[in-house]
Formats: structure tokens, C-alpha cells, sequence
């Protein structure tokens, strides 16, 4: 027969590490979609700019009510690439400079690297 101490004990272990567990999974579960942010910086009109801009602030503020989750942020131009592992402030995007031309085939190409990415870019917007 078992001492009552080690059956209590055990009872206990085991519920904490249930709740733990059930903790991690609704923490999961409720944390809603994920999204790698491509911003393409090819040269941009300063109005065209805080657009993109806009998006991003727009894509920061879900993250931030996590409604959405940012794995990472992919900086894009002719030049070559720069991958954020955490998003910068809004404020950040805003400020960066453009220039260069833009590089659709690796646009594209990053695009379908992360099934879930979100692409912002000025080449397509119109003011």
C-alpha cells in the first residue's frame, strides 16, 4: 500500500503539469495566424512610401493586439536582403530610405519561400 504523502504528491505533480500543458496549448491555439512581412525598398515616392509604411503599422498594431503573429521581417532591395527576427516599430519602417529598383523575381521568389508571407510593396500602389 502506498503512503497517503507519496499518492498526494503525485496527484498534485500531475495536475500541475496538466495545467501547464493545457496552458501551452491554449497559448498556441489562441495566438491567431503567423506572416513573414517582405517589404520591398526599392526606390518609392515618399507618398507611395508611407503607404507601405502604413500597411506595416497596420500588420504591427494586430501582432501587437495578437490577433496575428510576425515570425520575421524581410528587408528586400536590388542589393540583396535583410531578415528582422523581431518586427521594428513602425516608426522604424517609416524612416528607412528607398532606393534602388525593384527585383520582382526575387519578390517573387521570397513570396513563395514562405507560403504565408505578406508582401509590401510601392511598385503596385498608386497614390
Amino acid at each position: 500500500m502506498r503512503s497517503p504523502n507519496k499518492r498526494l504528491v503525485r496527484i498534485l505533480g500531475l495536475g500541475w503539469l496538466a495545467f501547464i500543458g493545457l496552458g501551452f496549448g491554449l497559448r498556441q491555439g489562441l495566438q491567431g495566424p503567423t506572416t513573414v512581412v517582405v517589404i520591398d525598398r526599392s526606390y518609392c515616392e515618399p507618398n507611395q512610401w508611407q503607404q507601405v509604411a502604413q500597411s506595416y503599422s497596420d500588420l504591427y498594431d494586430q501582432a501587437q493586439a495578437r490577433q496575428l503573429r510576425i515570425e520575421q521581417v524581410i528587408l528586400l532591395n536590388d542589393l540583396g536582403e535583410e531578415v528582422l527576427e523581431t518586427p521594428p516599430d513602425p516608426a522604424e519602417v517609416k524612416a528607412l530610405s528607398t532606393y534602388g529598383r525593384s527585383n520582382p523575381a526575387r519578390l517573387q521568389a521570397i513570396s513563395q519561400q514562405f507560403s504565408k508571407a505578406t508582401v509590401l510593396t510601392c511598385s503596385s500602389q498608386k497614390p
